[in-house]
């Protein structure tokens, strides 16, 4: 049970509405620094949003999964799969609201084949395990991936509060198995033993897999923390079970939430507040943790540029 805390508590480490307008008397807030950004600074992909009466509208997995280089506090790259086709679009929206809070829930729908992989540098993840763990001892349970895998259906659920007519996000929850269906999210996790105090990520062992439920940051704290909840816990050869489930819902009792890069937790508020104001998209800010995107497209286009070559030769021998 030790190991499996420790491998939830790593996965989370690096590791990511409404149909109403607001009246004029009330002011709605960005939560972070991010309304201080100038048109010049670098910034992510942008998702577009849709609401009740509007067309739905399509948007990459890469963009919608680019919350998770966002939190991470190590490098990581993006991967999706040659002809990836899976879409993320927002399918309905709800919005509740007292003379003290207010509530909104998003739901989306996740469609198409394919995958989006985010890989973590080995070398980091290992290095940050390290200052944790006695010398020579194995470190357990590292973070590989996170994967988001085929079709799936979710939900975004912003709260927050009105404090003298001021309403402002005080969090956000991300949720990837709405309505009973199975989440399409999963990460990966590895061991590496000492070899003479070294550890090296080619050496690893100990593969396991978790799918995750739910991702919930909340506003207000000086170090902000993300909370987990998972659905199963399985080694990498098994599939999914009753006991991978039972697995899940244990470690869900001793997770603790988790510190996150302040720009990811800000990045989520902003996304939360730009739900309620009903705008049409949202900017994410440029995930500084990113080293590589979209490397198995840059890959199949190097495929398809050789084939071309080949074939360019083949008429040229034939001629």
């Amino acid at each position: 049970m030790k190991s499996l805390i420790t491998s939830i508590c790593l996965v989370v480490i690096v590791l990511a509405g409404t149909a109403s307008g607001a009246s004029e008397s009330i002011q709605v807030v960005t939560n972070t620094l991010a309304a201080a950004k100038t048109d010049s600074e670098p910034t992510g992909p942008t998702v577009f949003l849709a609401f009740n009466g509007d067309s739905p509208k399509d948007n990459s997995i890469s963009a919608f999964m680019y919350f998770v280089p966002m939190i991470s506090t190590v490098p990581v790259d993006a991967q999706v799969n040659p002809a990836n086709q899976q879409r993320v679009r927002i399918v309905s929206c709800k919005r509740k609201s007292t003379s003290k809070s207010f509530e909104v829930v998003c739901e989306f729908e996740m469609q198409g084949p394919g995958y989006h992989r985010n890989t973590f540098d080995a070398a980091e993840v290992i290095s940050e395990m390290k200052e944790s763990t006695k010398a020579n001892k194995p470190l357990s349970n590292l973070i590989d991936y996170i994967m988001f895998e085929g079709s799936g259906r979710g939900s975004i659920k912003v709260k927050g509060r009105i404090v003298k007519g001021i309403e402002k996000v005080s969090s956000v929850k991300v949720t990837f198995n709405e309505d009973g269906n199975k989440s399409p999210v999963t990460v990966g996790l590895y061991t590496v033993k000492s070899e003479n105090g070294h550890y090296a990520y080619e050496n690893r062992s100990g593969k396991t897999v978790a799918r995750v439920n739910t991702l919930t940051f909340k506003d207000g704290q000086s170090e902000p923390t993300m909370e987990i909840g998972l659905a199963s816990v399985r080694s990498s050869k098994e599939k999914d079970s009753l006991c991978s489930m039972i697995k899940g819902r244990i470690a869900n009792l001793f997770i603790k939430p988790i510190k996150v890069s302040h720009t990811g937790n800000d990045a989520m508020m902003d996304f939360g507040c730009a739900l309620y104001k009903k705008h049409a998209s949202f900017t994410f800010p440029k995930a500084k943790n990113l080293k590589i995107e979209n490397k198995a497209d840059s890959e199949e286009e190097t495929v398809v540029a050789r084939a071309a070559k080949g074939k360019a030769r083949s008429n040229i021998s034939a001629n």
